[in-house]
């Protein structure tokens, strides 16, 4: 449509708009009339555009699957010695990397290995102080909630030999202790500053790492290695040297020297 019909059609609207003025119904389809060819002039809308206006609808989205929830790592997926300049020795059929540990001034128990034992890694609803007492004593007597174990009595333990009854209570409740067979600090010194806040919060409630002893023991050991403490109990040596060759080939912890020697002396007496 040219500018000439365009104004010709506004004029028509307008002349019909006055002539119609009286009657309601007439003035308002000719008002209506009137304002669409108006915008129709002022917009350069022409009435083949102006009558097809149907919207084309848009294309669909491609419909994507929510994706399923990543599995969870390994515990040992990026698990890395701190210190990559020492060599890996055979002991007890394990290799174990062997490099003097770091400065341990960095460590932090809850803020890099997460709150003590606020864990329920095996999803039983329990937490893991309470999985490992009811794994380690025998006759325990677990309260109505199912997982608080409210007694039980350790027979040799680990530690010291000694077999003694436990019970919860303020005054004796750190009888006995939940262990880290490698302490964190030390394995924080040997590789787990590399790791991940998962993979050192699944290390410090992982039950291979962990067993229930005598508190007075446990704390007396702290974070050394094995050449600087070792159990009383001698029935339990073999069994500690064993666990913790485990534990470090499982998580690629790195030990010192001394603790390698020591690994390698007691592993060779062991049947």
């Amino acid at each position: 449509m040219n500018k000439k019909m365009q104004k010709d059609l506004a004029s028509i609207a307008i002349n019909l708009a006055k002539i119609a003025w009286s009657n309601t119904v007439v003035r308002m389809l000719v008002i209506l009339f009137a304002v669409v060819f108006i915008i129709a002039y002022f917009g350069g809308v022409t009435p083949d555009k102006l009558w097809n206006t149907r919207q084309t609808p848009p294309a669909p989205q491609s419909q994507t699957t929510a994706p399923t929830q990543a599995p969870v790592p390994s515990q040992t997926q990026d698990a890395a010695p701190r210190n990559d300049s020492g060599d890996k020795v055979a002991i007890g059929g394990y290799n174990i990397f062997v490099a003097e540990g770091e400065n341990g001034s960095t460590y932090d128990r809850e803020g890099k290995f997460g709150p003590a034992w606020g864990y329920d890694l095996n999803n039983n609803g329990c937490d893991t102080r309470n999985d490992i007492l009811d794994r380690d004593l025998q006759n325990t007597k677990v309260g109505k909630d199912g997982c608080t174990v409210l007694s039980g009595t350790m027979v040799n333990d680990p530690y010291t030999g000694k077999t003694y009854d436990w019970q919860r209570g303020r005054n004796t409740s750190m009888a006995v202790q939940i262990d880290h067979i490698i302490p964190l600090k030390y394995a924080w010194m040997h590789g787990a500053d590399k790791w991940s806040q998962e993979t050192r919060e699944q290390y410090a409630n992982d039950p291979d790492v962990l067993v229930a002893a005598d508190g007075p023991a446990n704390a007396a050991k702290g974070a050394k290695g094995p050449s600087q403490w070792e159990p009383e109990n001698k029935s339990y040596t073999c069994q500690y040297a064993k666990s913790w060759l485990k534990i470090a080939d499982k998580y690629n912890l790195s030990v010192d020297q001394a603790d390698a020697d020591w690994l390698s002396d007691t592993i060779s007496s062991c049947k």
